[in-house]
């Protein structure tokens, strides 16, 4: 019996699984990005700092079931060429991907925000968390 593997990647998790795989990361977005949205926010984290787009039909839409999001930001890095093993969920407004996932498996995905510091106030970082916790 083949055991679908599941894991859920924040933040620097996304661009550890994007790297594993032979994806690369813009080693310092503020240098190598241009973009007028700050993706390194100053506390509190459990606030939006901007928007993110969830591509139709995609694990993240079904979780969520929306296809917009306010997320918190909080890094200089990001997923630059994609992994082939992933496919791309979700877009910041400056088209930075923000959310990725691995269709071989049952619930591998990456997301570049913090559910972990908004879950008490963001009904859609509740929403990914619980999914997580109860994939099989």
């Amino acid at each position: 019996m083949t055991m679908k593997k599941k894991a859920t990647g924040c933040c620097r998790g996304i661009q550890f699984m994007n790297s594993c795989y032979g994806g690369t990361l813009y080693q310092d977005l503020k240098i190598e990005y241009n973009s007028s949205i700050d993706h390194h926010m100053k506390p509190p984290y459990n606030r939006t700092a901007h928007q993110v787009t969830i591509q139709k039909d995609t694990l993240l839409c079904h979780i969520l079931g929306d296809e917009q999001m306010g997320v918190n930001s909080y890094h200089h890095q990001a997923v630059k060429k994609l992994s082939p093993d992933f496919q791309e969920m979700a877009f910041s407004e400056d088209g930075l991907i923000e959310s990725i996932y691995m269709p071989s498996h049952k619930f591998i995905v990456g997301v570049q925000w913090h559910p972990e510091f908004s879950y008490d106030v963001d009904e859609n970082s509740r929403k990914l968390i619980k999914a997580f916790v109860i994939s099989v």
